[in-house]
């Protein structure tokens, strides 16, 4: 019984594992996206969407808003990925960037 539980416990481990790496993998991929559209004009946006990968649907969502640092063109990228992992359970990740225009 010990050692079917480490087994189980080591596999959901792994699968938790692969699924931070994808959503990883897709928030880069999503907030580089975001850089090369945002380079013409960056003004207060939200957008949203979500793509499936692996038979998960990862969720993600941003926001573009002023930076209250006050250094011109600077603007902050709130990144958020969302990802069910089990019945009731989701995942999240959460990021942030700078993004300046020219």
């Amino acid at each position: 019984m010990f050692i079917f539980r480490s087994f189980t416990t080591a596999l959901n481990s792994v699968r938790l594992s692969q699924d931070i790496s994808l959503a990883c993998f897709l928030a880069e991929d999503k907030i580089w996206e975001i850089e090369q559209k945002s380079e013409d004009s960056i003004s207060l946006t939200k957008i949203s969407g979500s793509e499936v990968i692996n038979n998960k649907n990862f969720e993600w969502s941003y926001l573009i808003s002023p930076d209250d640092s006050g250094i011109k063109d600077l603007s902050r990228l709130d990144f958020s990925l969302i990802w069910p992992e089990g019945r009731k359970v989701k995942q999240q990740l959460n990021l942030k960037a700078y993004l300046i225009s020219r």
